[in-house]
């Protein structure tokens, strides 16, 4: 009996499934943005009036274009494989993304961070996890390619006029594909090929704003390149070359306010969110209206924000008093300020301790207010400051008059 009971015992425990504890990344979820349908339409356009009325003749007008919204179809939906590729990675190594967002021959994940770098850069600890998720959409950009070339090949060795045409078809979208590949190569701003550069300078030297100047200085002089070869192409071959050429100077303004950012962060590196912030701005209920606070608090104090505090105390963001000057006079006692208030899941929320460079991140993430609410440390309810443009911009101006006034009396 006590051997039954003990094989029972033993039949009736729970079985451990080891896959059970496998973590697997979560899928995120895909959007479509209304400049992808003119992405494909773009690709589809220029496939059917060019290079396939070239490669195959004696086609009619309505076949060039169905084979051509086949290849649009196929190069967008590499963008989109390669990025859901790249997204995976993200989500490997911590990042949380959102969304996958398709959009005009671009498609990007969506991450709590306004750019692909500006994410990686914040929530990526090591360089070798962010070359990996720079290299996954590109590998998989360079298989799609690879596999559409094979699928041309394969019909290529048919006789009909209609699966030639569509084996050209494949390969001009394996050429679209490997060209979107070889573009993401091109250190512009926020490209896997700029994140590259990141990750190289960022292991060489292990400092992240050191990083951050090499790649803009990379893509200044990448911008000059391409402008110049737009120039050259203008020139000697054709109109086309403009193109190039405004994709240069795009990458040269880019590239040089990153870098003017990447001086920036330097120059305060070492400071605290308590040696920038201002002081606290004026709190308001968010059930005042809008007229009575900005006649009675905004307009009197000359302030650009006011701290929202909810009826229970607790904070509820932040209102702008352009925000409050907007308000039509007709509803001004109608609307009420929590209506028009920032909510603090949009806001940049840091301590009084916390490092500049951190601060100018989290402001960068959330762009919609501008500013970053400085929490106390020991009251977090309590707002001790806020941090705007205007205290960098001052904090900066310090600087140098600190630095000037240290060379002068060096030189006395």
């Amino acid at each position: 009996m006590n051997l039954q009971k003990h094989n029972t015992s033993r039949t009736s425990a729970p079985q451990q499934n080891p896959s059970r504890h496998i973590v697997r990344p979560q899928r995120p979820r895909v959007s479509f943005r209304p400049s992808a349908v003119f992405g494909w339409l773009f690709v589809t356009f220029i496939l059917a009036t060019g290079p396939l009325q070239y490669a195959v003749t004696d086609q009619t007008g309505s076949a060039y274009f169905s084979a051509a919204a086949l290849g649009g179809l196929a190069v967008m939906g590499a963008l989109l494989l390669a990025e859901l590729r790249r997204a995976r990675r993200m989500i490997v190594a911590g990042l949380t993304v959102d969304r996958v967002e398709l959009g005009l021959l671009r498609a990007r994940a969506i991450t709590g961070a306004t750019s692909a770098e500006e994410s990686a850069s914040a929530g990526i600890s090591t360089p070798a996890n962010l070359r990996r998720i720079s290299w996954a959409g590109l590998l998989a950009l360079g298989v799609a390619a690879l596999g559409l070339s094979a699928l041309g090949g394969v019909l290529s060795l048919a006789t009909s006029a209609s699966l030639t045409l569509l084996s050209a078809t494949a390969f001009f979208s394996a050429i679209a594909v490997a060209s979107l590949a070889l573009a993401d190569l091109i250190p512009t701003p926020g490209t896997p090929g700029s994140q590259l550069i990141f990750a190289r300078e960022w292991r060489r030297s292990g400092q992240r704003d050191a990083a951050l100047t090499a790649t803009a200085r990379a893509g200044v002089v990448t911008g000059w390149f391409l402008l110049a070869a737009g120039f050259t192409v203008v020139a000697f071959v054709s109109f086309a070359g403009l193109w190039l050429s405004f994709i240069g100077v795009t990458t040269i303004a880019g590239s040089r306010l990153r870098l003017a950012g990447a001086r920036t962060r330097q120059r305060l590196a070492g400071l605290r969110a308590a040696d920038v912030m201002s002081t606290a701005p004026p709190e308001v209920s968010s059930f005042a209206t809008a007229g009575g606070a900005f006649t009675e608090i905004a307009l009197p104090t000359r302030a650009a924000v006011l701290v929202v505090r909810e009826p229970d105390g607790s904070f509820g963001g932040i209102v702008t008093a352009r925000a409050l000057a907007g308000v039509p006079a007709d509803d001004r006692e109608l609307i009420r300020v929590r209506r028009l208030a920032i909510a603090p899941s949009d806001l940049a929320t840091v301590t009084t301790k916390e490092p500049i460079e951190r601060v100018l991140e989290l402001m960068a993430q959330h762009p919609l207010a501008g500013v970053a609410i400085v929490r106390s440390d020991d009251a977090p309810e309590h707002i001790a400051g806020v941090i705007t443009p205007a205290d960098i911009a001052h904090t900066l101006e310090l600087l140098t008059a600190a630095n000037l006034g240290n060379s002068t009396g060096k030189r006395i």
